[in-house]
């Protein structure tokens, strides 16, 4: 098992197809493997915007981790569904990442939003 399996392991990974969101809980997959399950045109993948729950943040973005007024928008239209899917009553959300080396952690980049409930 390697580092970025163990990775995916510990996230709930999510895209955003059709206007619809989609989970996947704790699984080794990576996204692109997960989109390539799903028998999708794989020429769209970089348009979908995707991204992942990790330590009460949800971090959206697309194509190479970036992030643009799409990305905003969808973070903000759909960040209430995963707050309350998966309880996290003090949800940040987040867009974009910046990349780093296998192995290293990798930051979001933008916070967006924060769900602050007592």
């Amino acid at each position: 098992m390697d580092t970025e399996q163990e990775y995916h392991k510990t996230r709930i990974a999510f895209m955003i197809i059709d206007g619809e969101i989609k989970f996947l809980e704790y699984s080794v997959m990576s996204h692109k493997e997960w989109y390539e399950s799903l028998s999708l045109k794989q020429e769209d993948f970089n348009n979908i915007v995707r991204g992942y729950i990790l330590d009460n943040k949800a971090v959206f973005y697309k194509g190479n981790f970036i992030y643009d007024e799409e990305v905003i928008k969808i973070a903000e239209e759909f960040s209430t569904i995963i707050k309350d899917k998966y309880n996290i009553r003090n949800l940040e959300v987040w867009v974009g990442v910046q990349q780093g080396q296998i192995g290293e952690i990798w930051r979001p980049i933008k916070k967006i939003k924060s769900f602050n409930e007592e």
